[in-house]
């Protein structure tokens, strides 16, 4: 989730209804045993699965089902920083990033090409 959420970054998550999420929420879900913190890119319908990808990623996850849902990040504690996710310009800024997260695969993958190009 790279550059909105960092290594060392600590994530609190508040246990909601899985219809409640949103396209442009940071969502806490559990899957083969491992822990993913991604936004919520698409959801056709309340009763539809969630689809979502971390920010900095080429491609989409898998469906997220029902089962796999822990809840919805709401803060980041980063050093001495708190950051309220749920403020309106934190809401804002994720309905935007989810958006267009669908089109991020034409920049990063380039981006990363020419990157391994000059630098190895």
């Amino acid at each position: 989730m790279f550059p909105w959420i960092r290594s060392g970054d600590l994530v609190f998550a508040r246990s909601i209804g899985y219809e409640q999420a949103a396209p442009g929420d940071v969502v806490l879900y559990e899957r083969d045993e491992r822990i993913f913190v991604h936004r919520v890119i698409l959801r056709a319908s309340p009763d539809a699965r969630l689809i979502t990808k971390g920010d900095a990623l080429d491609r989409e996850d898998a469906p997220l089902s029902r089962s796999e849902f822990l809840g919805r990040v709401i803060r980041i504690h980063r050093d001495t920083r708190h950051i309220d996710i749920e403020s309106l310009g934190w809401v804002l800024a994720g309905r935007l990033l989810a958006g267009i997260s669908r089109a991020s695969s034409f920049v990063y993958r380039p981006g990363r090409a020419l990157k391994h190009l000059l630098v190895g």
